[in-house]
This record gives C-alpha cells, structure tokens and sequence, in this order.
C-alpha cells in the first residue's frame, strides 16, 4: 500500500506506459484503438471510504495517482490522432495466471490442497466479513473487446464488474465443494505468515498428483496470500463499508455482459484441476 503514495512509483509506472505507448503511437499507422486498465484506487478507497457506489461520473478524486498520470499522457497523445481510447476500471479480477501478486485462485487453491493433504476441512481464514465485487478476466477481455469497436465507449471511462455481489463466507461452501472438501468453520489466521510452513507439504502435494505446478509456494503464488489477508479482512472485527462500483454506465453503453460469481470462483478452480495445477477433487 505505501507504494502507491511513493511518488517514485508513480514516476515508475508513467515511464512504463510511456514506454509502450509512444514508440506505438509514432510507428504504428494502423492503430486504431487503445484500452488503458484503472481500478477501483482511482475513487480513492485506498486511502478512506470511497463512494457507494463508485461512479465514473464523480469528480477526479483529489489524490496523486499513476492511473490520473497514465491517463493524461494518454488523452495528450491522442489529441488529433486518428485513434480512440477508451478507459476500464474492473474490480478484482480472477482468472489462470501463477505467481501474480493479486490473484486468490491459486492462493485459495494451494490453502486447500494442502488442509486436505491433512485430513482438515476448508476452514475460513479471515475476519469481519464484508460485501464484495469481482470480475471474471473472460469478461473483462469481452469488454476490452467490446471497446475497441463499439462507437459509444470512444474517449469514455467505465467501471466493469460481474455485476453481482458477494462475502467470501457466502461462496466459500461451493469453493469447499469443487476443490474436493469438507467446508470448515472459522479460523483466523494471517496467510502471508503461516502458508510458508505449509510448503514442504505443497511439494508432497506436487509430486504425489504428478501436477504441473511448481511446488515453491513464491513461484505457484507470488504475493498473493498477502491480498488474501487483504480481502479476507485478516484482523478485523467490525464490517467496513465496501467499495463497490456502479456498472450502470457501461451497460447504458451497450455492454451487458454479466457473470454469476460464484459459478465463476467453480469453474476457475476446476480449470486449474484441468491443467494440473491443482490435485484433482
């Protein structure tokens, strides 16, 4: 979190953007069109409450980030181009990747396999619980999709979730289900600190399905069980007002797209089944 009040890490992340759009913008003749990916930090919820819900028509929110930076290099370079941009701000998103530091399906998914490797039910390891929103990464290129066409999202923002809501409490029965186990109860616990005696396991886990994954917990999750602790609310004790976002603009806009999130949390993890990164159910 304090990276994104750093002023270098701002500077960093607008010499990346810069350093892929511009030699693009000057040697590309056929561009068309570019898609520039926000979040959620743009309503400032990062630093306090954040509006319910977040609407893209809201005033700039009065903070220094490199999405507002990103954004107006962006429009800068497109002014008289013969190119269009649109801007997306997706919620968190899900979807098949190893080692990212923000996604839970392979944090959630390596927790359970080794419990399970125990003979311990998929206990809920966080806190208070809270509403939540997501978007499924197939939706989200949809809406990329979608945007680089359709004339109504030329030079617009929009937010873009699965539309519904969602506690993790809610969905963690049908996670429990999929991933071939009892669900548990409660039990606190921070991820990021505990899950690193767990890894020998996790390699047992490995060798003993012949899966693909890699048995270091770094490589197969990254940072992510830090997130984890994050939205899970580790260390929390009372409910927090959430950050949810209005997609009413984008639907006006005619994208309608929409994904029932828990049957997405399933088949996420029975597609990491599928490619044996996770022990079969």
């Amino acid at each position: 979190m304090p990276g994104w009040r750093d002023a270098q890490h701002r500077e960093v992340n607008l010499r990346m953007f810069r350093g892929v759009l511009d030699p693009l913008v000057d040697a590309a003749r056929s561009l068309r069109h570019v898609t520039l990916l926000q979040g959620m930090k743009a309503y400032g919820g990062h630093l306090g409450p954040a509006p319910v819900p977040a609407r893209e028509r809201e005033p700039r929110h009065p903070h220094p980030d490199f999405y507002f930076m990103q954004e107006d290099h962006l429009r800068e370079r497109q002014e008289g181009a013969p190119w269009s941009f649109t801007i997306l701000r997706p919620q968190v998103v899900y979807g098949v990747s190893l080692g990212s530091p923000m996604n839970l399906i392979p944090a959630i998914g390596v927790y359970g396999a080794v419990r399970r490797e125990r003979g311990l039910p998929l206990a809920f390891p966080g806190g208070a619980p809270r509403v939540s929103e997501a978007v499924d990464a197939a939706l989200l290129a949809d809406a990329i999709h979608w945007a680089g066409d359709a004339p109504a999202a030329q030079g617009e923002t929009f937010n873009v979730t699965n539309v519904d809501v969602f506690t993790w409490r809610g969905v963690w029965p049908a996670i429990a289900e999929t991933l071939g186990m009892p669900v548990g109860g409660d039990e606190p616990q921070q991820l990021a600190t505990t899950m690193s005696a767990w890894e020998p396991v996790w390699a047992d886990v490995v060798r003993r399905y012949g899966l693909r994954a890699p048995s270091e917990l770094e490589r197969m999750v990254g940072d992510a069980f830090v997130y984890a602790d994050l939205l899970f609310g580790f260390g929390t004790e009372r409910v927090t007002l959430p950050v949810l976002a209005s997609t009413v603009k984008i639907r006006r806009h005619g994208f309608g797209e929409c994904t029932d999130t828990e049957e997405m949390f399933c088949r996420l993890f029975r597609r990491y089944q599928e490619l044996r990164l996770l022990p079969p159910a």
